[in-house]
């Protein structure tokens, strides 16, 4: 199942990267739209995945996309750079979770990337405001989406649900076989391999979210 959320949110990646530079068109709100639903998709499968590294960086990615959004406010070149950063530290975050089922080796490093986020939603804030008036402090809350949003995370949730499930029952095939053969050492792996991640809840999550 993390392999397939990897492979799913790479590609997700790769096929909206060259959109990037056509944020700095205002009237471009497709292009906004596509990006931003990318940092929305991984966001909600972290989440279900307990990744929370991924899912804090994509969810201030997330919510400056909807800012340009709303604002229908062009991209301008420290916004497109910072984007093409983002898209390479996610697949990064990416490639750490294929490898070790865990995103925490990051967490400090994120924590840093997550603050400059932060800068420029706050510079988009004050673009429109008087001067002399105070900014109000910014405020981070999770954003609302339309249904095609809605559609698109759930049709992904339930792939990852029968993934899951088939791991399940692959498992306990596996176990039948090393109640005969305990020596099988590949058998043994491929059993560590399915239950490493998600963790020991995983089942009661697959149920709450059926």
């Amino acid at each position: 199942m993390i392999q397939a959320f990897v492979v799913e949110s790479l590609d997700a990646l790769q096929d909206n990267e060259p959109k990037i530079e056509r944020l700095s068109d205002a009237e471009n709100i497709e292009v906004v739209n596509s990006i931003f639903r990318v940092f929305h998709t991984i966001k909600g499968l972290c989440g279900f995945l307990n990744m929370r590294v991924l899912h804090d960086l994509t969810h201030e990615a997330e919510t400056l996309l909807d800012l340009l959004r709303r604002s229908q406010t062009p991209a301008d070149d420290s916004i497109i750079d910072l984007i093409y950063t983002l898209f390479d530290d996610i697949r990064a975050l990416l490639t750490a979770i294929n490898e070790a089922f865990t995103d925490e080796a990051f967490r400090d490093e994120t924590r840093e990337k997550i603050a400059g986020i932060r800068t420029h939603i706050d510079r988009l804030n004050n673009t429109d405001q008087d001067a002399t008036e105070p900014a109000p402090p910014l405020i981070i809350v999770e954003q609302d989406f339309d249904a095609d949003d809605r559609d698109e995370d759930a049709e992904i949730l339930q792939k990852f649900i029968e993934q899951a499930r088939e791991l399940i029952d692959s498992t306990e095939q596996i176990l039948l076989t090393l109640e005969k053969d305990l020596t099988n050492r590949a058998l043994v792996d491929e059993a560590f391999r399915n239950i490493h991640n998600p963790s020991c809840d995983l089942q009661q999550s697959i149920e709450a979210a059926s």
